[in-house]
């Protein structure tokens, strides 16, 4: 599946922070946001909707807020597609002995 930029840096966001569903860790929408310009952020809130509509994030209401997590399943779908791109594949390159 062909995501879009964005998508790719909410997705490599949640990974590199270890927000996976299966393990209970969530990460809130204003968490998810730090560090994005002021003008991207209704873009960024479109792409993670997005992403949660496609099925590979999980979205909980904790604490009167939504909190997201990556599928585990889905983590062995994305990983690829985020060492593909130049950005990201340094962090995917660390092998633990």
């Amino acid at each position: 599946m062909i995501l879009k930029d964005v998508e790719r840096r909410i997705l490599f966001r949640i990974i590199r922070h270890g927000r996976i569903c299966e393990s209970g860790r969530h990460i809130s929408l204003e968490d998810l946001l730090k560090g994005v310009r002021s003008h991207q952020i209704g873009e960024y809130k479109d792409a993670v909707e997005d992403l949660c509509q496609k099925g590979y994030l999980g979205k909980m209401k904790k604490q009167d807020r939504m909190d997201y997590c990556i599928y585990k399943d889905m983590m062995e779908e994305v990983i690829p597609i985020l060492q593909e791109d130049e950005k990201y594949a340094r962090f995917f390159a660390v092998k633990i002995l």
